[in-house]
């Protein structure tokens, strides 16, 4: 129950981290001024996985796992939404339809047993 409950806060702490840079990265979205925290985050993404993958301790995996991946991909993701909607200014129902429906199509999954075990 205990190891439970403490990785439960690694994906608590990631999930935070993915939604809470878009409050102030769609503002720098709107400006254009957003590029040089893409190239940063390009760069930390892999940088989390590769640290996930040696980590020996809980805390090593809150921090490789929680904390870098979750403002890498928070700097990613959140914005890569909006920014459809400001390229696609004259059309935005068929692009937002097939983003939509692309998403939808995600619904086969192949999960690797070995993949994500946490350190014992």
């Amino acid at each position: 129950m205990v190891l439970t409950v403490r990785s439960a806060w690694i994906g608590s702490l990631q999930y935070f981290l993915i939604y809470f840079p878009a409050v102030f990265i769609g503002r720098m979205v709107d400006t254009s001024s957003h590029y040089i925290l893409f190239y940063i985050a390009a760069v930390l993404y892999p940088v989390s996985l590769f640290l996930t993958a040696q980590v020996k301790t809980y805390w090593q995996t809150v921090l490789s796992h929680g904390v870098l991946f979750g403002i890498a991909v928070g700097v990613l993701f959140c914005p890569a939404i909006a920014v459809v909607q400001h390229w696609c200014k004259y059309s935005r129902i068929p692009f937002t339809l097939y983003r939509v429906s692309l998403s939808a199509m995600r619904t086969v999954t192949v999960s690797w047993g070995w993949a994500g075990q946490s350190p014992s």
